[in-house]
């Protein structure tokens, strides 16, 4: 139920009008971004046990600007975007409704933080 609060997120949340003119105001394609670098951050922590820093989502987005027809320079924005507006929620607490089938209930939900920050990189 968490990844189905994380798309409840990004679906009600707004952008900034620096990101939607970056990517040419296409929402799919800020959210597919989104997800690619979620993805991009598990494969990194899980499969490699390494953590994945800031630098290193900056330079996998730089790989993906010509896909995403933005430029190379605004990888970024874009990290400092994603990582801390989106995965974590700039800061902020939020609330959700989760269904627990172990008990088959409804319960709030405090934190959907999906990143945390240690040291400069996240896992």
């Amino acid at each position: 139920m968490r990844f189905v609060n994380l798309i409840k997120y990004w679906l009600q949340r707004s952008k900034p009008t620096e990101i939607r003119e970056l990517l040419h105001n296409d929402d799919d394609k800020t959210d597919n971004l989104i997800l690619m670098v979620m993805v991009f951050i598990m494969d990194s922590t899980l499969r490699y046990g390494e953590r994945c820093t800031k630098q290193d989502i900056t330079a996998f987005l730089r790989e993906l600007a010509d896909v995403y027809d933005y430029e190379p320079e605004s990888a970024k924005l874009l990290a400092d975007y994603i990582v801390t507006d989106v995965l974590q929620s700039n800061g902020k607490v939020r609330s959700f409704d989760t269904f627990y089938s172990s008990d088959e209930q409804f319960r709030d939900q405090r934190s959907l933080i999906l990143l945390e920050q240690q040291s400069g990189s996240y896992r």
